[in-house]
């Protein structure tokens, strides 16, 4: 016993060592500010308990049996004290779920108990200030990153319309400190965001993620056992899409519906927003949730029990929520094009967000793709991977080249707003110019006439009592006006004669 508790020592002191290794060599640079939660997550909590109600462990056949939706989080199973000592060995296919924001410490025990890749820990907990190095296809990646879209529309939008211009903006600085408080452990299990982005004055999207991988010796051909981690978790009791400036401003997610239409007219007043207390969620970005109440075609009972053996099918089901989350949104965008704003400055700003956030899908599609073709080595796959992998490649390539479309037309709208505002900029210009020269011929007229005034003002023998009558004030100040006039005249006429010999010898050629 006293052997192998020290060989279990051991093998967790290596793995923190790589663990920490991962977090000097890549955030090294950290403000002190979520140092506190890098050492949580490098060293461990010991006065932390593994408790929570935010994390359970199960069966993978149990889970699901019990789940419409593969991601959805069982409550009651999430009470359960030390869920750790639940998950079996991988021989018996278990399951952990964490939701919500993850506890350092927690990431730290799951990845020493099961001696994770820190590659998984780190991935899912999201640094602020960080970015993911994508995968080659030659090296797959050890886990499956799942990304969710959800799309909402606010409420009292009217009063938002008039403010959209700084609205993106104090949502981005909102979320900035969302990202600082995924680091605190008194957020454990609250339901986190990865970006905001506005569509207008009234609708917006939030996009979440699940990261999905395995351990230990998955190469049994009866059972696998994984960990899922999911940004879905309680509600939050300031979320970071509503604007904190604005009291009193609600919003409401659509569902996932696999067809049929959805209301492109925001909604007028709070009252209309669906009922808080609705289980069904449609006022958080819940998609496991939104799914699970409007879609019928679930997994079969067939893949349910699949889902036990293969891993690649028990993924399937959150890709198939992802896609369907991603076609709701493409569709929106599609169809709200033919309701842009006419004023090509308001159009600019909403076209340059609407493809940021068609770049960041075309990547999520192409690295799912990817992830399909080549799955992680560790993972036991059955002779229905294939089948389920065609069918996954088919529908994210359909995203994929339906995000590339609706891209290529933005940056093709956005260069025709861009040459409009150039173009109205110029005639301002212009304008102002035209302004200009009207005042200058103006000068011309009268800046002669005050010159000739001044010297019949001034104190001389020749212009002296009795003085000089106003005939010859005319007689003087008009000759020397035109005279004035003529100078600007023969410079503008000699231009044009110029340019029009030029032309004609251009021609003549």
């Amino acid at each position: 016993m006293d052997s192998f508790k020290s060989i279990e020592m051991q093998e967790r002191k290596v793995w923190e060592e790589r663990l920490r290794f991962a977090v000097q060599t890549g955030f090294f640079d950290q403000q002190p500010r979520n140092r506190q939660a890098i050492d949580a997550l490098a060293y461990g909590d010991k006065t932390l308990t593994t408790s929570s109600p935010n994390a359970f462990s199960m069966s993978v056949r149990e889970y699901a049996a019990v789940s419409k939706v593969i991601g959805e989080f069982d409550t009651a199973k999430g009470m359960a004290p030390n869920f750790l000592a639940h998950a079996h060995d991988s021989s018996f296919g278990t399951i952990t779920v964490i939701r919500g924001i993850p506890r350092a410490s927690l990431l730290h025990d799951l990845g020493a108990k099961f001696n994770l890749d820190p590659e998984c820990i780190l991935e899912h907990y999201g640094f602020p200030t960080s970015f993911r190095i994508r995968s080659l296809p030659s090296r797959p990646p050890s886990l499956a990153n799942i990304r969710f879209i959800s799309l909402g529309v606010f409420a009292s939008s009217d009063l938002l319309e008039r403010r959209s211009s700084d609205l993106q903006s104090k949502l981005k600085e909102q979320l900035k400190e969302h990202y600082w408080e995924c680091l605190s452990d008194d957020r454990f299990g609250v339901e986190r965001c990865r970006n905001i982005s506005m569509h207008g004055g009234s609708f917006f999207t939030v996009e979440q993620q699940a990261t999905f991988f395995t351990y230990g010796d998955s190469h049994s051909k009866e059972a696998w056992s994984g960990v899922l981690l999911t940004d879905c978790g309680r509600v939050s009791s300031s979320p970071p899409w509503l604007p904190r400036s604005l009291p009193g401003i609600d919003a409401q997610f659509y569902p996932l519906t696999p067809s049929g239409r959805c209301s492109l007219l925001p909604v007028s007043h709070p009252a209309l927003i669906r009922d808080s207390r609705d289980g069904r969620r449609y006022n958080h970005p819940d998609p496991f949730s939104l799914r699970a109440f409007t879609d019928s075609k679930t997994m079969s009972s067939g893949d349910r029990d699949l889902c036990a053996r293969d891993p690649l099918v028990f993924l399937s089901d959150m890709l198939d929520t992802s896609a369907l989350s991603w076609l709701h949104v493409l569709s929106y965008l599609r169809a709200s094009y033919e309701f842009l704003p006419v004023s090509p400055t308001e159009q600019a700003p909403r076209l340059r967000a609407d493809k940021e956030l068609l770049d960041r899908g075309i990547c999520y599609f192409v690295d799912t793709i990817s992830l399909l073709r080549h799955p992680p080595e560790a993972w036991p796959l059955t002779d229905h991977s294939s089948v389920t992998s065609a069918r996954l490649i088919t529908d994210f390539k359909t995203l994929c080249s339906e995000a590339e479309s609706l891209s290529k037309w933005c940056s093709e709208s956005i260069s025709i707003a861009m040459s409009t505002i150039s173009i109205l900029d110029s005639q301002k210009s212009l304008a102002e110019a035209r302004r200009v020269q009207f005042i200058t011929y103006l000068a011309f007229i009268f800046i002669p006439m005050t010159f000739i005034a001044s010297c019949f003002g001034m104190n001389i023998q020749e212009l002296a009592d009795p003085g000089s009558s106003l005939r010859m004030y005319f007689a003087i100040s008009v000759p020397f006006t035109v005279l004035m006039l003529m100078i600007p005249a023969w410079i503008e006429t000699k231009g044009w004669i110029r340019r029009n010999v030029r032309n004609i010898n251009l021609a003549l050629r």
